[in-house]
C-alpha cells in the first residue's frame, strides 16, 4: 500500500508540473499563431489534418473554422478554431496531421466538491465571479480550472487541478541539493548510459514532499551548453532537455532565414535537445532589423517548427 501511496504521489506531481509548462508554452506559442493566422476554407485543408481533428473529436467540431499560419510561400500549421455554448475549441496542427497543442475552455462549469472547499477554507470571504474548465492536448489529465474570486473591488485569479489542490504556486515545489552517494544506483546508472553531456560539474537535486524523495534531478553546465534531467527513483527518464548557445546553424536554416527574412540579423541562437534524443534537435534563433526583434523556432531541415514541451533549462 505504501509503493502505491508513493506512486500516486509523483504522478501527481508530474501533472501539477506538466499544466504549468505546458500553460506558458502554450501562451506563447498561440501567441506568434495569432499575429500570422489567414482563414481558409476547408477544402484548402490537408485530408491529414481533417482525419487528426476527427479522430481528436473537437468538442465543438460542428462549427469549425479554418486558419493557416504562414510566412511567405511557406505554410507552417493548420489552426481549427471552434465555439459553442459556454465552450471554445483551438488545435494546432503540423501539415502531416501532428497535433502541436489544443485548447478547450468549458466556462461557467460546475467546479469539483473539492475544488469549492479549498476556496472556502483559503478564502472565507471571497466570492467566485466566474470559472472556467482548461483541459490541454485533448487528454483530460491536463485538466485544471481556473477561478476568478473577488471582495471588496478586489480580484484574484486562482488555479487548482481536479482534487482542489491550488497550482499556482508550483515553483514553490522543492528541489534539495544532494550528494551523488545519497542516490540510488538505478538513477547513478541510468545518467551514465544516457551521458549527459555536460556531466562534469553535475549537481543533483530530490524533488520532494516531506521526507518522500519524489524525483531525482541532474542539472550540469559546460562551454556554451546546459543540460537538465529528470529521473524517478528506478532510474526510468521522466524528461530532460540540453541547450547548446551560439552553436553553428545548418545550411537549411540559413538558406530558409535569408529567403524569408531577408535584411534580418542573427543575434543569438540555442540548440535544444530533448530526452537525449537527438532528432528531437530544434534552434532558436533571435533576429534584429531596424529595432524590431523576432524570436523564430527552425528543425534541423530549416522548417519552422514550435518550441517543444518539457523541462525548460536555463
Amino acid at each position: 500500500m505504501k509503493t502505491v501511496n508513493k506512486f500516486s504521489k509523483t504522478k501527481y506531481w508530474r501533472l501539477c508540473i506538466s499544466v504549468a509548462v505546458t500553460f506558458f508554452m502554450f501562451l506563447f506559442a498561440t501567441s506568434i499563431l495569432n499575429a500570422q493566422q489567414t482563414k481558409v476554407t476547408k477544402k484548402d485543408v490537408p485530408a491529414q489534418v481533417i482525419s487528426a481533428v476527427e479522430q481528436n473529436y473537437l468538442p465543438c467540431k460542428d462549427q469549425i473554422q479554418w486558419f493557416i499560419s504562414s510566412e511567405a510561400d511557406q505554410i507552417d500549421y493548420y489552426v481549427a478554431k471552434a465555439s459553442g455554448k459556454n465552450i471554445s475549441c483551438e488545435a494546432v496542427y503540423d501539415r502531416n496531421g501532428k497535433l502541436m497543442h489544443s485548447e478547450t475552455i468549458m466556462t461557467d462549469v460546475r467546479m469539483p466538491t473539492s475544488v469549492m472547499a479549498t476556496i472556502q477554507e483559503e478564502y472565507p470571504d471571497w466570492k467566485v465571479s466566474n470559472n472556467k474548465m482548461v483541459v490541454r492536448d485533448f487528454d483530460d489529465n491536463k485538466k485544471h480550472f481556473e477561478v476568478v474570486i473577488n471582495r471588496d473591488g478586489k480580484k484574484q485569479t486562482l488555479y487548482y487541478d481536479n482534487l482542489g489542490k491550488n497550482i499556482g504556486n508550483i515553483r514553490d515545489f522543492q528541489r534539495n541539493e544532494v550528494a551523488k552517494r545519497e542516490l540510488p544506483t538505478t538513477v547513478v546508472k541510468a545518467i551514465e548510459k544516457n551521458y549527459l553531456p555536460c556531466r562534469e560539474d553535475m549537481k543533483w537535486y530530490v524533488s520532494q514532499e516531506g521526507n518522500n524523495p519524489e524525483e531525482y534531478v541532474a542539472k550540469s553546465t559546460g562551454n556554451n551548453m546546459s543540460c537538465e534531467a529528470v529521473y524517478d527513483s528506478r532510474g526510468h527518464l521522466i524528461r530532460s532537455t540540453t541547450v547548446m548557445t551560439n552553436v553553428k546553424l545548418p545550411e537549411a536554416v540559413h538558406a530558409s532565414l535569408g529567403k524569408h527574412f531577408p535584411g534580418w540579423r542573427v543575434t543569438a541562437d540555442k540548440a535544444f535537445i530533448q530526452d537525449f534524443n537527438e532528432a528531437t534537435k530544434y534552434f532558436e534563433i533571435q533576429l534584429i532589423r531596424d529595432g524590431e526583434s523576432r524570436t523564430l523556432y527552425y528543425n534541423a531541415k530549416g522548417h519552422r517548427v514550435m518550441p517543444k514541451k518539457g523541462v525548460n533549462s536555463k
